[in-house]
């Protein structure tokens, strides 16, 4: 699409959004919402968007802190504060408090899906 675009319009300039349109153009937060609304009720799951955001914190830290263990000068929730945009630190240490509350389940969900998807080779 963004190839098309290129080559049919020559001031077309890629936006840095990571959703776009069947028009090349960003998709706005309140539509991102609302597509997203609809589909965790479509799929009779309660959730909201704001939830993605929370599951992907608390998976990564999961995962960085694991990685950490190997790489002991690595800094797991600075890394979490700086991919979530946090000016605080203090905002991104909530999710140490999450972590550590579902620990086990967290880190069985996190085996599993990299046990199903990524390949170690054995």
């Amino acid at each position: 699409m963004i190839r098309r675009l290129r080559a049919n319009y020559s001031e077309y300039s890629v936006p840095v959004a990571l959703f776009l349109n069947r028009d090349g153009r960003a998709i706005s937060r309140a539509q991102l919402t609302r597509v997203f609304s609809e589909t965790l009720r479509a799929a009779g799951v309660e959730g909201t968007g704001h939830w993605l955001r929370h599951t992907f914190a608390m998976t990564m830290l999961v995962r960085l802190q694991q990685q950490a263990r190997e790489t002991p000068n690595m800094n797991p929730l600075k890394i979490v504060q700086v991919l979530l945009g946090h000016s605080s630190i203090q905002s991104t240490s909530i999710y140490l408090r999450c972590v550590e509350m579902h620990a086990p389940e967290l880190a069985e969900s996190i085996d599993w899906l990299y046990g199903a998807w990524i390949t170690d080779g054995r």
